[in-house]
């Protein structure tokens, strides 16, 4: 007897990719829906040379951000750029978070997919995250701002 979808157990993005590519768009009436890109992240070398480019050169606006250590977080037009200082390329360092109005909705749902997503402490400052990553390995941020 031939295997049906059913009698399989679910599989994660992170553990099977090429299952996940190529397949149609189902997503028009899931509970994760995207509100717009909240940040991209990249590391930088140098924190205050990275801020003299960001601010000064492409004309970015400096916003608060918590004690994370080296960096900047940055206005680029309603969305912001983090400039995370760090010689080497730290596994969370470059990504971008996509802004959801419920982070434990859309965790939920992308959980019942199969998607393996992480929660992270609530940092003041930062928002609420959750982390997962895309069929690629690509690390990408869930991310719901303070009220």
């Amino acid at each position: 007897m031939n295997a049906t979808s059913d009698d399989r157990a679910p599989q994660t993005w992170r553990a099977d990719p090429e299952r996940h590519t190529g397949m149609p768009n189902t997503r028009q009436n899931r509970t994760t829906k995207p509100a717009g890109v909240h940040h991209v992240a990249i590391c930088v070398t140098d924190a205050q040379k990275g801020l003299a480019f960001y601010r000064d050169v492409l004309g970015m606006t400096q916003l608060p951000r918590p004690d994370l250590g080296p960096g900047y977080w940055l206005d680029a037009g309603g969305q912001q750029v983090h400039l995370m200082e760090s010689d080497t390329q730290p596994l969370a360092a470059n990504h971008f978070a996509i802004r959801v109005d419920d982070i434990d909705a859309a965790v939920t749902d992308l959980a019942e997919q199969g998607v393996e997503v992480h929660r992270i402490p609530f940092i003041p400052g930062a928002g609420h995250q959750a982390f997962l990553h895309d069929p690629f390995g690509n690390l990408l941020e869930l991310n719901q701002p303070e009220c």
